[in-house]
């Protein structure tokens, strides 16, 4: 607190008359970031909770941290007293970011790694806010926390840091150390791997293309998740043990994950951190596709990019392996980069709300592809929509399966949005009840010139009855409730709410 109240007086009158007449408290801090700890680090592991230290942390650092974890604390008014420190630290790092990427913390890897972690955690609560000025800001900064951690020296360092793995005989001393050495650069490497998602992230919410180029990333691949979570040293060497994991930087692992024979030559073995990593690099380049009218020197094609999601497909979700949390994350997110891939959610979002005169609260950035004319009946009637809808059926039955515990995964407002806004144009066009087979051949849904409405039926079939307006308020409810502590979801249950009213009175 102390910390904290200086930095203010150094910074902003107002700011510092806000802070001390809110009824901000010790405990309060404590309350949140105890629960950005049991809320959101398992979903967004990034900062390693056992070697944690609040005393080795920057202030903007841990008011971010609490910023977030403010969210999850309830408390009257702990949301409006998180946006406030959230504006805190971010007038902090805004003023101070030159002297903040020279600071290094005792066991931080590198220079910079604290305020390339702020960054992310600072952008990933503006992404997801429900004040406009804030959510503008994860827009007006996107990028930025590459550019710091190239001047701070993190990718260089990369391949300089190394670290083993004692047995599990060795003296408790040395597995300690090498636990905590192992950490700072993990924790170094997630730091920098947090803005590869969380630029895929703003990519979509924007509609505007990534911020770097994902193909060419020299970071390595993190290490298993199992791993990261590990409470201690001892723990931590058999999960390494157990996964046996081999890093290589993430430009291999797209050079690998766009060949044909990717599932049958022996593909690298990712956490699901790392693969939510390739996925967003695969948003990167379907965000170019949406960006561009005509050919591109140099241009990743769709069918490459398919041909790499069916690769992940086969690897990663589709084999059978247990259900847990991070699985349910990973394959949602796996439909939403599809389901973009068909159609840009926020441009088709853009254009209902253009057509028909309604409030778009979500800002964005204008496409070249909202300036094409744009037929919505033509539209509806096209493989792409017929691929988006059954992909945004697929994101509402993992919704409905989700465990609490994985609901605040911070991709998951953006999935169940996209799905209702691909539903809500569906139905302004087209039938409102369809029939949908059990299991959807994913291969053959996205293999050209194959005929895929035989998996949309649109008469009383063998395949399961689908009403897509319950299915939206289905959506919406999930807004509302499981989702609800991320405060955009307030904004998106408004705009889903108004495209299902339209639809309702067009049948």
């Amino acid at each position: 607190m102390q910390q904290s109240y200086n930095l203010i007086e150094d910074l902003s009158k107002r700011l510092n008359s806000e802070l001390h007449s809110s009824g901000i408290t010790s405990a309060f801090l404590d309350a949140c970031l105890q629960q950005f700890f049991e809320w959101l680090s398992p979903c967004f592991p990034v900062i390693h909770k056992p070697t944690f230290s609040t005393r080795e942390t920057i202030p903007p650092l841990l008011l971010n941290m609490v910023a977030l974890g403010s969210l999850f604390v309830c408390q009257p008014d702990s949301s409006q007293k998180g946006e406030m420190l959230w504006r805190l630290g971010h007038t902090a790092v805004a003023t101070s970011w030159q002297t903040l990427s020279s600071l290094r913390g005792p066991r931080d890897a590198c220079d910079g790694v604290q305020l390339v972690m702020t960054a992310l955690l600072g952008q990933l609560f503006a992404l997801l806010s429900s004040n406009e000025s804030i959510r503008r800001t994860a827009f007006v900064w996107h990028g930025l926390g590459f550019y710091w951690a190239r001047t701070s020296g993190m990718y260089a360092a990369e391949d300089m840091q190394q670290y083993d793995i004692p047995g599990r005989e060795a003296p408790g001393s040395t597995k300690h150390a090498a636990w905590l050495t192992w950490a700072a650069i993990e924790t170094k490497r997630r730091a920098i791997l947090g803005h590869y998602i969380l630029d895929g992230l703003i990519s979509q919410a924007s509609g505007s293309p990534a911020s770097t180029r994902h193909l060419i990333n020299s970071i390595k691949t993190a290490c298993p998740d199992a791993a990261f979570l590990a409470k201690t040293a001892d723990d931590w060497i058999v999960e390494m043990e157990k996964s046996s994991p081999t890093q290589r930087p993430f430009s291999e692992v797209f050079v690998s994950v766009f060949s044909p024979d990717y599932s049958s030559s022996s593909p690298p073995r990712l956490s699901v951190f790392s693969t939510l990593v390739t996925l967003e690099g695969l948003q990167s380049l379907i965000s170019d596709l949406h960006e561009t009218t005509g050919p591109v020197f140099g241009a990743i094609s769709e069918r490459q990019i398919i041909q790499a999601l069916l690769n992940i497909y086969d690897t990663n979700i589709s084999k059978e392996s247990p259900i847990h949390d991070n699985k349910f994350q990973l394959t949602l997110r796996w439909h939403t980069v599809c389901l973009e891939l068909a159609v840009s959610s926020a441009s088709l979002c853009r254009r209902i709300c253009h057509a028909y005169g309604l409030q778009q609260p979500l800002g964005g950035m204008a496409t070249k592809e909202d300036q094409l004319s744009f037929d919505l009946n033509q539209w509806a009637r096209s493989a792409g929509a017929t691929r988006a809808v059954l992909h945004a059926l697929a994101i509402t039955r993992i919704v409905s399966q989700i465990p609490f515990k994985s609901a605040h995964a911070p991709h998951i407002p953006a999935a169940i949005y996209a799905s209702a806004v691909v539903m809500g144009g569906w139905c302004l066009s087209r039938e409102e009840t369809i029939h949908v087979g059990s299991n959807t051949p994913w291969h053959d849904i996205w293999r050209e010139g194959h005929d895929i409405d035989q998996y949309l039926r649109h008469e009383d079939t063998d395949g399961t009855k689908v009403q897509l307006l319950n299915e939206m308020n289905f959506l919406q409810i999930s807004l509302k409730t499981i989702t609800s502590r991320w405060s955009v979801s307030r904004p998106m249950a408004e705009t889903i709410q108004q495209i299902a009213t339209l639809a309702r009175q067009y049948h």
